[in-house]
């Protein structure tokens, strides 16, 4: 019983560093999505796969993800009748990153 006990603990004192590990989920984004004549696009779901964030673009196509872990980040940009776009950003923990994504129209 004892041993069981000591390896609960040391699960519990080794967790956080395993979370850490992964990053701190400090950083934010902000950007635009335009579409090929560089229009902003309304109602756009931009996704950090990486940590399970959303947001919408707003009338000026604009979007900000808060929460992002430092480091690369996947990004899935998706509206209806519209090609995904899937990239990556790389984001900086100590200052807001900025993201500008070109979107193509499934119709060309």
């Amino acid at each position: 019983m004892h041993r069981l006990a000591v390896c609960v603990v040391l699960a519990f004192i080794s967790f956080p560093g395993v979370v850490a590990a992964q990053g701190d989920p400090a950083g934010r984004t902000r950007g635009v999505v335009v579409d090929s004549a560089g229009q902003p696009l309304e109602s756009v779901e931009v996704s950090a796969t990486t940590i399970g964030r959303v947001a919408r673009t707003d009338t000026d196509g604009r979007f900000t993800l808060a929460g992002l872990l430092a480091g690369p980040n996947r990004l899935l940009v998706r509206r209806l009748g519209w090609k995904t776009v899937d990239t990556t950003i790389t984001v900086d923990s100590k200052s807001s990153t900025q993201a500008w994504i070109r979107a193509r129209s499934q119709l060309r």
